[in-house]
């Protein structure tokens, strides 16, 4: 892979982990051209995320350039963490106006 592109992943991997990079211990990027030897235009890039207290996430796009699949990979990871972990996070959040919710609806 050329320098540029590994800048490039670099530069996707930290945008699409951003705030969740605490809970992250390994990013693992593959990217391969799905032609083969046969030529034509076809890239496919994988990342495998792996989360501190267990767990992983993979993620794979395909596009016509290596670059445009490591953009839509990246994209797609980060949505997956915001699934995965935001929504843990949001559910802490809720809990306790929840609970307090109920309470205050038993006692009326």
């Amino acid at each position: 892979l050329s320098e540029n592109l590994h800048r490039v992943i670099r530069g996707c991997v930290s945008a699409a982990i951003g705030r969740f990079s605490r809970r992250v211990s390994g990013v693992f990027v593959w990217v391969e051209d799905t032609n083969g030897p046969k030529g034509g235009r076809g890239m496919r890039c994988r990342m495998d995320i792996r989360l501190k207290h267990g767990g992983r996430l993979t993620v794979s796009a395909e596009a016509t350039d290596e670059y445009t699949a490591v953009g839509r990979a990246a994209n797609r990871a980060r949505a997956r963490l915001v699934r995965r972990i935001g929504r843990g996070r949001r559910a802490r959040r809720e809990a306790p106006a929840r609970a307090a919710a109920l309470i205050s609806d038993r006692h009326s």
